[in-house]
């Protein structure tokens, strides 16, 4: 057999090929080999800020992103940017170390008398508004703006304002920052260049119009973001795949069928582990169950109030309280404010102190009344009625809201500028308390008086001007989740009984998406039976047995309602609303008659002496009428009537504003009273009777 193939090549004839040897499978039990390296990275606890920034990354790339922001993703290429920021590095400015250097160079030339040349620097700028006014008065040569400047806001509005100055979008805000010594910067400008670099300047101005500049209007159109999972372009292809297959039996033509993937070779050493959720078992997946936290009793009553604001119709008067002053504004008004702050008790005492001071010394101390603000309801009423006022700020938030809901009303009638803004601690901090409800400005001196009238005019458009557009605005009527999809449900069941009664059926709404279910997670419907699950909580008041008074209180209050009451006695329903009737009670009580005690006191004192008795002015009274405040005055359990003869000469100017009030509100209205019949308000039980009537005889219209 040697000698056969030792000879083959010489009678022309091929040697066999050597067996090859099979290489051995690996063991990977235990004590064998290492199982194959895996991707393990979606398994790993990654730290918040990264999951955030990949969650935001995805975001932007699978919602559709506007032509605004989505022409920051379009940046200056590699090259180009190289240039651009060699050519910034020339002009960064100094730094807080060459700053000090210059400055103590100066001081020793000074010093030794020397005169120092100092020359304005051509410098880059980085502060934003600085750039905005260079561009806006054509001195910006070129704009450098950073592609991820977060909130994007603050630079989305640049690119439109540069289109005729050359303007480049770059990578890396902190690359900006680094060559002006700070963090980050969002965007550079430089001004001017020298002369040596003015030839590689504009080379890069060139390419930098041709990049941006020329193709703006290309990039304004150009919408990003829309780009899809692998998941879910998995299930596209799957829907396509169930398309193919069913339509040679509809007879549609079959769309291209999609590749097929050749299948993975699965390991059997590494099965499939599905998890167990049973007792023992692994733990489920985490749920949102902030629903079943039991908040605290203030967190509850504001989110219930916050909810009722936007469920509920709120008026116009008190709607007008959500059209604040902006932010800008605000902060304007807040500043000048500030400088009229009114002295806190230490300075106060201060102030004192030294007075004293000056007084034993024996000087004289000249003490003019400051320019400062007013503050208190009553102050600022009295002010604005003698026209003293200049300009009168409120809280939005005022507890109640009857306490200033008439002020807007006030000034605007006297012609007062008036502006609402947030926050009635904002308001207290300023004249040191917790919270103030209304600030008012009387007079300010005269190098703030420029200011201040930039500020009238701006507070006179935002809200005297536009008062007749607030007072017929509603708010509120924003109704839930599940109130719109009831809506929803029942404009569903009407289109599809209107084909039957021949009636167009309204546009059909949008099919949402059927929720894919997780068989592990079944629903299990509450048993109320013995040893189940506590039934819901009911309206038990009907069943309550009420006390015998209460009973007749609102049997007397409901007939009160549905029987035809009339006018002679309805006209008791209009009473004197609650500002005017808490002034008329103070003006009362001040013509409060003497009580037992005061009386048997000054007959005391009478006794044995000749004294001199002048008949007093007091409130006369009579009849009966339950009312708490009236027993207050007269001493009394109940007065129905009480009457002023005469009052004393300090309050007669209150008392004869009381009277046009009380005219205006009675007197001139009593034939318009007179007319007007009460009750005939029915329940909701006669009233769901009616309704479903008109129902009825609405049905036998249509047929």
């Amino acid at each position: 057999m040697f000698l056969y193939l030792r000879q083959a090549p010489k009678r022309g004839v091929k040697a066999p090929l050597a067996a090859k040897k099979k290489p051995r499978p690996k063991q990977f039990g235990i004590g064998g080999a290492l199982p194959p390296k895996k991707d393990l990275t979606r398994f790993v606890k990654w730290p918040h800020v990264v999951r955030i920034q990949r969650q935001r990354r995805i975001l932007k790339q699978r919602l559709k992103v506007p032509p605004a922001v989505n022409q920051f993703t379009k940046t200056l290429d590699k090259n180009l940017a190289t240039q651009l920021f060699k050519l910034l590095l020339k002009y960064r400015p100094e730094d807080k170390a060459a700053k000090k250097e210059r400055l103590l160079k100066r001081a020793q030339a000074e010093e030794e008398g020397k005169t120092v040349e100092s020359k304005k620097p051509i410098v880059v700028m980085n502060i934003l508004n600085h750039v905005t006014y260079l561009i806006e008065q054509n001195k910006a040569q070129l704009v450098v703006i950073a592609h991820d400047v977060d909130p994007i806001e603050l630079v989305v509005w640049l690119p439109a304002l540069c289109r005729k100055v050359p303007y480049a979008i770059v990578k890396g805000k902190s690359r900006l920052g680094a060559i002006v010594h700070k963090k980050t910067a969002s965007v550079l400008c430089l001004t001017s260049v020298k002369n040596e670099d003015k030839l590689e300047f504009s080379k890069v101005l060139e390419a930098v119009k041709a990049n941006f500049n020329d193709k703006f209007d290309e990039h304004r159109k150009k919408w990003g973001g829309g780009i899809m999972g692998s998941k879910s372009l998995a299930k596209t292809k799957a829907k396509e795949r169930v398309i193919a297959k069913e339509a040679p039996k509809r007879g549609v033509k079959a769309p291209l069928a999609a590749k097929k993937k050749p299948e993975k070779v699965v390991n059997p050493l590494f099965e499939k582990r599905p998890k167990q959720f049973g007792i023992g078992g692994a733990l489920p997946p985490k749920k949102d169950l902030t629903r079943f936290v039991k908040w605290p009793h203030v967190v509850r009553i504001q989110r219930q109030r916050r909810i009722l604001k936007q469920r509920l119709k709120v008026p116009p008067a008190v709607n007008q309280f959500t059209k604040t002053l902006d932010k800008n504004l605000a902060t304007q008004l807040f500043k000048l404010l500030l400088k009229y702050r009114p002295e806190d008790k230490a300075a106060k005492k201060e102030r004192l102190l030294k007075a004293e001071q000056a007084e034993e010394e024996g000087k004289t101390v000249e003490s003019k009344k400051p320019i400062v603000v007013k503050y208190g309801l009553n102050h600022v009423t009295y002010l604005i009625e003698q026209n003293k006022a200049q300009l009168v700020v409120i809280a939005h938030d005022v507890d109640p809201i009857e306490l200033v809901v008439w002020l807007p009303a006030l000034c605007r009638k006297m012609e007062v500028p008036y502006a609402i803004v947030k926050g009635k601690s904002r308001l207290g901090a300023i004249v040191h308390k917790k919270t103030a409800s209304v600030l008012c400005l009387t007079s300010v001196k005269n190098e703030d008086k420029l200011e201040f009238s930039r500020v009238l005019e701006a507070v006179k458009a935002n809200f005297n001007d536009k008062f007749d557009e607030h007072r017929k605005k509603w708010g509120g009527g924003i109704m839930g989740s599940k109130s719109l999809a009831k809506t929803k449900a029942k404009e569903r069941v009407i289109a599809k009984e209107a084909p039957k009664r021949g009636v167009k059926a309204p546009l059909a709404a949008k099919k949402k998406p059927e929720k894919v279910v997780n068989p592990l997670f079944e629903k299990r419907p509450k048993q109320f039976g013995i040893g189940g699950a506590l039934p819901p909580k009911k309206d038990l008041t009907r069943f309550v047995k009420w006390p015998h008074v209460v009973r007749i209180q609102r049997q007397r209050r409901i007939l009160k309602q549905r029987l035809k009451v009339p006018p002679a006695v309805n006209q008791f329903t209009k009473t004197l609303d609650k500002n005017l009737a808490t002034q008329l009670f103070k003006l009362l009580l001040k013509y409060r008659p003497e009580d037992k005690a005061a009386k048997k006191e000054r007959l005391l004192k009478r006794a044995g002496r000749t004294v001199e008795s002048k008949k007093p002015i007091v409130v006369k009274y009579g009849l009966n009428h339950v009312t708490y405040l009236i027993e207050q005055i007269v001493h009394k359990k109940t007065a129905s009537v009480l009457c002023l003869t005469s009052v004393k000469n300090e309050d007669k100017l209150e008392f004869s504003r009381v009277l046009e009030a009380v005219k205006a509100n009675f007197n001139d209205k009593f034939d318009e009273h007179r007319k007007r019949w009460g009750g005939g308000i029915m329940g909701s039980k006669s009233l769901a009777k009616t309704t479903a009537k008109e129902r009825v005889i609405a049905k036998e219209m249509i047929e």
